[in-house]
Formats: structure tokens, C-alpha cells, sequence
């Protein structure tokens, strides 16, 4: 099978490249914050996520006029340069078939219950269903119609404000028909008598609802098939609505001359005059109404866009990079909340995370860069600890800094606040400092030690202070004494981080033990041996509100850590976390939600569960800085990262994201279009490639696909490629299943699936037997037998396909368990999975029976991946996992362990011995050499092997066999050290 390439556009809309399609010029403007020291106002606010789509066929060069989304997630855009649409990447131009190209697409609608798409174009209304464009016959015609997708049907506005209902037809034009309004009492209602057909303005449609602007500044409301009007009686100002958004729960938001009007799902009317901008509040170009999940509107005002908070508070957009606010002709909000807007002659771009993220761009000499703390004092002052300083600024109205107060040339690593309000502060050099924030007063204070960074306050007001030899207390922060005392406890450990759990006792973590304040408050019991947990030398530490200790460690990854008031801890992975390596920063906030940083964006435990966020959602850059989050009074969360500073609203209503469909997009057997023609039409062996895709603008470059190609491959295949080819098709039949898997955001697509057989045979030879001799009595009979029989062969084909498809969906439901078992590039085990397995051998051997742990390190593998390059160091774990399948000997479990590190568990050991002579075997094994790209190399490794001893956990018999591998290391390498 092979493999590779990459898809973005369903091929029955797009069948070629007009224009010499351009790479898509995609800026991600990840914008921190910061602000003109000594200025007098700050800088202003930018968009969190800008995503530019400015350099695609035309899109730049002509105005955008509409947008629609269909249920799979496509995304279209129409203006006067045509349609197109895109699936997550660069946008591609969609043709109608022997029509040609569409242009001046002035409207769209998609339909929420199946693929159909309406399209009003220069020449005439085009209706696509079952991946055919089909000629909506309208008895009228005109470029400024309004269509809306209404329950399974579209409706169609003309110019003179005439209602139509248009409904597809399997190979046949759509059938178009009046729409007819009843009003109470079942009546109908005569156009030029109920309504000012002339003056009907846009439409809007939520569901089984219908809104429209009516004649008289009223709006009139469809549902069940019953006409309501709201006017001046119901508090409707008399103005013309020409710009609606239907709201989630069938209310409306209606845009006018002077006024925005929102009418509830119950027919409540609440209308608020517009801000004024610019003298004028009419005096505005386009005419667009967005609102977002959660309740934040967006539109014009004069020649500014504004946004109307869910509390009714007015603000100017935040800025648009290389993109004027007056530059905005219409707007869009996909299914994943992501804020489209375009203006004439500036492409369209995505504004990711609005209105929940934010930040402000940095200026000045002086301006803060990486901020990695900040820290509300209380009021409208905030602190920021920056790489170039600690700065203090005023926040505005709206969260943006303004004016700085403040700025001292510190070095922060970490910062607390003591309960006299003063900041204490430890610099990256090691020094203790306490600022008084009324006087600006530094005081240093010397130490024995160098200091950690870990700081915290308990209860009673005493300071804690972690020290390369130990813990330091400060009994009365307020008065602090020119030296710190020495450490009373923890004495020659190096403290890293201090938490305070649920009950106020202080938790300190070290390289190697977690450990516990007693009763006695200079006393502290360990709790948990670090080393043992996999993850290197303890470094951060946060508590969850159900007293869970979650610790990072050096060499990556995290473990929960349960502390029963008796007995002994419990550790355990964080299952559910997606993607995170080396955790730069843990955090837990006011509401008990633990936050994770690392390079690959932030990972949040909340009661529902994981969640995942990066660039794609809003934040600012995947790459958080070392401790850089931070929680505001009113519950805002901060992240620092490479890019700038982030800053989140309202956490706990990110809208969650939607369902991913997995779509075949194409199937080719040679020049045969699969979708469309019989597979007979395909003469002689041709290549077959097919095509799929999940549409999504969060996550989609984290996509991986899982398919099976039956009955050209058993076997089922990953990748992160949107086609699959068979380069020499024989049979004559396929079935073809594919699911897309997001790894980051830890979604499962729904599945797609397509089959096809060949028809033609013995039935086609037939029917010609009897079209050239239909006088032939004897020929007729035998063609009617061989009909049955073909019938009947035929009936076999479909039950066989029948129980084949059924087993295999019964076995890619078994595998797509698995998966997550299965690291891809070794095909080991995973690390979660391997542990699983020591855990339930450990638990189900008896304890006479011997059991064996082996950590294999593959020496100078830095040097590998330098030589060689990534794809050299791939093409070594890949082999090394083969040769760890073949010899790692009966009963054994190999896995990889992370990273260059592999790990077998051994079981069925007839002796000590026996295992040794068993290992020896196996290393020679691993350091055979292997020939990449023609040439010979010599790859060895070290090896870790430690035997189970009674009171092993699984932790504890990983952590022998890792110190023997640290062991061999030492000295040396390519060797096999067995643990004490």
C-alpha cells in the first residue's frame, strides 16, 4: 500500500486548478502584550489568532458577499470572483460541472440536515444535492435574491420580496413552489395584503424557524408553518432590518439604521440604540450581524466594527493585523466558533478564540517581552514579571493595560504575595527579594543558599522558601531579617516546588520524594518515591480540590498522585492528555481546574474531563514559557508564551467543539470517477486513488486517518495523508472504510465509508444474444437462465460482502481499541500500555515466580538524529522495535517506554540465569548493524534489568532497572547492568 499527499477540497465540486491556484499565504499572527513604558496610553488590543487567507485564486482581489458551512464542516465562500471552499486548509475554487465556473456569487446556504448547497450566482440560482449541481428554475431572476436553508427544504427571496421554496429531486431539476404563510386561524395571507412584499428584507433561519424583515420595520416569524408579526405594538422600532442572525435558541438579532433588536425564542423584544461612531450612526457600508456562542454580537458602526458584550456593554473590535476595521464587508461564524471576515481586495481571514481570548501588542524600547507571571494586586493594578524587568501597569475598561506605573529592573523566576501585601520575589540568579508595593522599597535578603524559585504562603501568614539544601520558614514576612535562617528541614535536598493541600498542610516536592507536612510542622513524612515514576527529577507540583498531587518531572510527562490520610500513595498517568511532552508549567486555579504547558499548547483537567488548546482555539503560541500561568481575581487565566502573553475570559464557557464527519471526497479508477460512473467503464489494470477528508479549522493538522482497503489489503493502515493509491487494480470489487482520529483534541471522527464491484459479464453477452436474434426462441430461454444465475451469483457477492463488511467492522472496532495501545513508528506497545500490563502481571503471578523489567536506552541517539536526521532516528526505533518483537523471547512484553527509551517485561523465567543468558542474547541482537540509505550502521545501546524482589510495585521495579541503566550509562554505554 501506498501512501502520501495531501487533499483539502471535495473533487466532485473541484475538477480543476483554475488561475494557477497559489499556495496559500497563511499567516497565524500569534500578537502578545505589552505596553510603552512612560506612554501615556497603551497599546491597542489585537486579535488572539488571525488566520489570512489572502493569496488563493482571487479571493484577494475581489469582495467577499457570503459564507455558508455545510453539516460535514466545508466551509464556502462566494463572491465576485466564484465559489470556493476549503476544508480546513487553503481554499480551492468549486465548478458546476459542464457549467463552468461560477462567478459573482452574491448568496449561499447550506443545509444543516444533508450535503445540499444553494448558490445565487450572475446567471441564475444553482442548487447543489448528492454532489451534482443542478439549475433552480425560479420564475423570476436577479442577483439580489436571499436564500436560507429551512428544514429539509431552501427558501428563496426574490428582489420583489416573493417567497420560494425550492426542494431537490433525485435526478431531476428541483422543484420549485410558492411558499405559503398562514396567520393564525389557519388563513392564508395574500402578499399585498399582509405584507409589504417590497420591502421584505434578509432572511434568517435557526432550526425549524424562520425569520425576515417585513414591510413597516417589522419582522415576521415562521415556524410550524404559522406567520407572526412583532412591530411597534411589540416595541419594535419602525426601521428596515437588512441584516439578521438567527440565535441558537430560535430568538433572532436584528440589525437596522440606528437600532439592534434581539426578539427571544418566546417573543420578547429588547431594542438598544447604537453607539455612536463617527457622528453618524447609520453612516455605515456593509450590513452584517454575527453573534457568537455565548452571546457576543458583532457588527458595524459608522466605519468601525463593535462588539456588544452579553451584558450589553460596547467596545471596538479588537485590531485585525494587515486588516482595517472599516475594511470588513461581511462576517461568519463557523460550527467551531471561529470568526470569519472579509473585506474587498483583503482575502477573508479567521479569527480564532474571539471573544474569549486576547492580548495586546508589545511597543516601545522598554516594552515587556515573555511575560511569564502576572499577578493582580487588587483594583486595576497588575503586575507582570517579564524577561526584561517587573513591570506594574493600570488596567482600562475592557482588560487592556493602559499606562505603566511602574517598572524594576528584576529578574524574576517566581512571585507570591505575603498577607501585608507586599511581593516576594526570588530572582533567576537565586536571591530573595520583598517589594513593598506603596513605597517601591527592594529589600534583598542573603542566604546561605542558593534559592529554587519555590515559594508559598500558608494559613498563618509564614513564608516558605525553597533552598538547594532544604526548606526555609519565615515566621514574620512583615519584619523579615537581613539573612534567611537555615533550612529546618529537608536538609541537603534540593526543593523544587511547595503546594498547600485542602487541609493547609504544605506538600514539598524534591528530585526524588514527595513529601508531607505532619502534625508537627517541622516534620514531613515522604509520601512517594519520584524516581520510580518515570519522569526524571521532580520539578513542578499542583493540588486539586480533591486533594490529587500532580507532579511534572524533567524528562516529561505527569502522574496523579493520591494521598490517603492511612495507607499507602497511589500513582497513576494522566490519561486523557493529548500530545504534551515536557510540561513547562502546572497550575491549578480557583475553580480546582488543573492547567498544563508545554510546548504543544496547554492541556486543562476539569470535571468534564481533559481539553485541549493551542494556537487553533485562540491562544497565542503553542510554546508556554517555564511557571508562565496565571490566574486573575476574577477568575481570567494568563499564559506567557514565546509569541506573548495570552489572556482567557470566562474559561468555563468555551464552547466545546462539534463532531467531526469523515467525508470520501474522491474514488478514481484511472479516469473513472467512481462517485459517479460504474466501475465496468474502467478497462484493464488502472491505479485506483481515493480520497477523503474531516473537515475542521481546529486541529486539522493533527488529523490522522484510519482506513482499510478490502479485498486489496488485510491489513489496516494510519496516516496523516488525505488520499490512499493502489497503483495496479485487479480486482473487481473494493471496500473502502476510513475514520479520521484528532490525537491533539482527542476526537473520533464519524466514519465514511464506499464500495463498488464490477457489473458486467455474462448478463451483458446475454442481453446482446438477445437484442441481434430476439426471434430465437431457445437463445431467449437461455438468456433468461443465465440471468438467474448471474442474479443469483450476484446475491452471493452481496452476502459474502455482506459478512465480510460485517467482520471487518467488527474488527476495526476491535482495533480502534487497540490503538490507542500501539505506539505507531515502533509498533510496541505504549508506554500506558506496557505499564497496564507490569501492573496486571505483577498482580496475577504468584510469588515464587520470577519476573524481569529491562529499560533499553539507544546510545547517543542525540547523534543519530543530528547525523542522520529525524527520518535516520525513525528508521532506528523502527528497527529496533522489530528486532524487539522477534527476540525479546516467549512470554515476554516489549514496549516503548518514551522517547529513545524501550522496556520489556519478562515472564515464564526458568532461573536468574537463564534471564541473563536470555537479555545477553537480545542485546547483541539490538546492536547488529542496520543499513540505511546503502550504507552500514552500528547502533548499541544500554540496557537495565532488574528482577522482581518481594514489596515491588510496578514503579518501584521501573525505577532499580532505571538506575542500573543510568548505571551502565556512566560507564560507558553498550552494556547490561543488573539492579541491586
Amino acid at each position: 500500500m501506498r501512501h502520501s499527499g495531501y487533499v483539502d477540497y471535495p473533487k466532485r465540486l473541484q475538477r480543476r486548478r483554475a488561475w494557477g491556484r497559489k499556495r496559500a499565504a497563511l499567516s497565524i499572527a500569534a500578537l502578545t502584550l505589552g505596553v510603552l513604558l512612560g506612554a501615556c496610553v497603551g497599546s491597542p488590543a489585537v486579535a488572539q489568532t488571525v488566520r489570512l487567507f489572502d493569496g488563493q485564486g482571487g479571493l484577494s482581489a475581489s469582495a467577499v458577499q457570503a459564507f455558508a458551512q455545510d453539516r460535514d464542516g466545508f466551509l464556502y465562500i462566494g463572491g465576485h470572483a466564484g465559489l470556493y471552499v476549503s476544508s480546513g486548509g487553503e481554499f480551492t475554487r468549486v465548478d458546476v460541472g459542464d457549467h463552468g465556473n461560477l462567478t459573482d456569487v452574491s448568496a449561499l446556504a447550506a443545509s444543516e440536515a444533508s450535503d445540499q448547497l444553494m448558490v445565487v450566482a450572475h446567471d441564475g440560482v444553482w442548487l447543489r444535492a448528492d454532489g451534482a449541481f443542478r439549475h433552480v428554475p425560479l420564475p423570476v431572476s436577479g442577483r439580489r435574491m436571499r436564500v436560507a436553508a429551512f428544514a429539509h427544504d431552501f427558501i428563496v427571496m426574490d428582489e420583489r420580496g416573493a417567497l420560494w421554496r425550492v426542494r431537490s429531486r433525485k435526478n431531476e431539476d428541483p422543484l420549485v413552489e410558492r411558499f405559503a404563510l398562514t396567520a393564525p386561524g389557519n388563513s392564508t395571507l395574500i402578499d399585498d395584503v399582509a405584507l409589504d412584499a417590497s420591502a421584505l428584507g434578509s432572511l434568517a433561519v435557526q432550526a425549524d424557524t424562520l425569520w425576515m424583515g417585513c414591510g413597516g420595520g417589522a419582522l415576521c416569524r415562521v415556524r410550524n408553518g404559522a406567520l407572526v408579526v412583532f412591530g411597534k405594538q411589540q416595541g419594535v422600532p419602525s426601521e428596515t432590518w437588512n441584516a439578521l442572525t438567527a440565535a441558537p435558541d430560535g430568538g433572532v438579532t436584528a440589525r437596522g439604521a440606528t437600532h439592534l433588536l434581539r426578539i427571544g425564542v418566546k417573543g420578547d423584544v429588547h431594542a438598544e440604540p447604537l453607539p455612536s461612531r463617527s457622528g453618524n450612526v447609520g453612516n455605515f457600508r456593509p450590513s452584517f450581524v454575527v453573534e457568537m456562542q455565548g452571546g457576543s454580537v458583532v457588527t458595524s458602526v459608522g466605519e468601525t466594527l463593535m462588539v456588544r458584550s452579553p451584558d450589553g456593554a460596547w467596545r471596538e473590535m479588537d485590531s485585525l493585523p494587515g486588516y482595517g476595521r472599516r475594511d470588513v464587508t461581511a462576517a461568519f461564524v463557523d460550527r467551531e466558533n471561529g470568526l470569519w471576515l472579509a473585506g474587498a481586495e483583503r482575502g477573508v481571514m479567521r479569527v480564532a478564540g474571539f471573544p474569549f481570548w486576547k492580548s495586546v501588542s508589545p511597543q516601545g524600547e522598554h516594552a515587556p517581552s515573555h511575560v511569564s507571571i502576572v499577578h493582580r494586586e487588587g483594583g486595576n493594578a497588575v503586575w507582570l514579571a517579564t524577561s526584561n524587568g517587573l513591570f506594574r501597569y493600570t488596567i482600562a475598561e475592557g482588560g487592556d493595560l493602559t499606562t505603566p506605573l511602574a517598572h524594576y529592573d528584576i529578574d524574576v523566576k517566581s512571585m507570591v504575595r505575603s498577607t501585608d501585601g507586599a511581593l516576594w520575589i526570588v530572582e533567576k540568579s537565586g536571591t530573595l527579594l520583598r517589594l513593598d508595593v506603596l513605597t517601591g522599597r527592594v529589600q534583598r535578603l542573603a542566604s546561605l543558599s542558593s534559592l529554587t524559585g519555590a515559594l508559598d504562603v500558608d494559613s498563618a501568614g509564614r513564608l516558605w522558601v525553597g533552598t538547594m539544601t532544604g526548606l526555609v520558614r519565615l515566621d514574620d514576612p512583615v519584619h523579615p531579617p537581613a539573612r534567611l535562617p537555615r533550612p529546618l528541614s529537608l536538609r541537603d535536598r534540593r526543593v523544587n516546588a511547595l503546594s498547600l493541600d485542602q487541609f493547609g498542610r504544605l506538600l514539598v516536592l524534591t528530585d526524588t520524594v514527595l513529601f508531607r507536612q505532619k502534625a508537627a510542622e517541622d516534620v514531613f513524612d515522604p509520601q512517594i518515591d519520584v524516581e520510580e515514576q518515570g519522569i526524571g527529577a521532580g520539578r513542578l507540583m499542583a493540588v486539586s480540590t480533591n486533594n490529587d498531587v500532580w507532579i511534572a518531572g524533567e524528562r516529561g510527562g505527569v502522574r496523579k498522585v493520591t494521598l490517603p490520610e492511612e495507607g499507602e500513595a497511589t500513582v497513576t498517568g494522566a490519561d486523557g492528555v493529548h500530545g504534551q511532552g515536557l510540561v513547562q508549567a502546572l497550575f491549578r486555579d480557583s475553580r480546582g481546574w488543573i492547567w498544563m504547558g508545554g510546548l504543544q499548547g496547554l492541556d486543562i483537567l476539569s470535571p468534564s474531563g481533559w481539553t485541549h488548546l493551542d494556537t487553533s482555539s485562540g491562544l497565542t503560541s503553542n510554546a508556554i514559557l517555564p511557571g508562565a500561568i496565571s490566574e486573575d481575581d476574577d477568575g481570567t487565566m494568563w499564559f506567557g508564551t514565546e509569541g506573548g502573553l495570552s489572556r482567557l475570559t470566562d474559561p468555563a464557557h468555551l464552547p466545546a467543539l462539534p463532531q467531526l464527519h469523515t467525508r470520501i471526497t474522491s474514488a478514481r479508477l484511472g479516469s473513472v470517477d467512481l462517485l459517479s460512473r460504474p466501475m465496468d467503464e474502467a478497462e484493464g489494470h488502472q491505479e485506483l486513488r481515493l480520497e477523503y477528508v474531516a473537515p475542521t479549522f481546529v486541529g486539522h493538522g493533527s488529523l490522522r486517518y484510519h482506513y482499510h482497503l478490502m479485498p486489496l489489503d488485510e491489513d489496516e493502515h494510519e496516516t496523516s495523508a488525505m488520499f490512499v493509491t493502489w497503483p495496479d487494480m485487479k480486482g473487481k470489487q473494493i471496500s473502502f472504510d476510513v475514520q479520521a482520529v484528532d490525537v491533539l483534541y482527542g476526537r473520533s471522527a464519524t466514519a465514511a465509508s464506499f464500495h463498488a464491484a464490477q457489473t458486467k459479464g455474462a448478463s451483458f453477452t446475454t442481453r446482446m444474444i438477445v437484442w441481434g436474434f430476439c426471434s430465437v426462441l431457445v437463445l431467449v430461454v437461455g438468456g433468461m437462465i443465465t440471468f438467474r444465475a448471474v442474479a443469483a451469483a450476484r446475491r452471493r457477492h452481496i452476502e459474502q460482502a455482506v459478512r465480510g463488511r460485517t467482520r471487518f467492522m467488527e474488527e476495526m472496532q476491535a482495533q480502534l481499541r487497540q490503538q490507542s495501545r500501539v505506539d505507531v513508528l515502533t509498533g510496541l506497545l505504549n508506554r500506558r500500555a506496557v505499564c497496564d500490563e507490569l501492573e496486571s502481571l505483577m498482580n496475577s503471578i504468584g510469588p515464587d515466580d520470577l519476573m524481569a523489567v529491562a529499560l533499553i536506552d539507544i546510545d547517543h541517539f542525540k547523534a543519530i538524529n543530528d547525523t542522520l536526521g529525524h527520518q535516520g532516528g525513525d528508521f532506528v526505533l523502527e528497527q529496533y522495535g522489530h528486532r524487539l518483537r522477534q527476540g525479546s523471547g516467549v512470554g515476554a512484553v516489549p514496549g516503548r517506554y518514551g522517547g529513545e527509551e524501550l522496556i520489556v517485561v519478562f515472564t515464564s523465567i526458568p532461573s536468574v540465569q537463564a534471564l541473563t543468558t536470555q537479555v545477553g542474547r537480545l542485546h547483541e541482537l539490538l546492536r547488529e548493524p542496520l543499513v540505511y540509505e546503502g550504507h552500514e550502521i552500528v547502533v548499541t545501546c544500554s540496557i537495565g534489568l532488574a528482577v522482581r524482589i518481594p514489596g515491588d510495585t510496578p514503579g518501584r521495579i521501573v525505577g532499580r532497572a532505571d538506575r542500573a541503566l543510568y548505571r551502565g550509562k556512566r560507564n560507558g554505554r553498550n552494556c547490561v547492568v543488573m539492579a541491586d
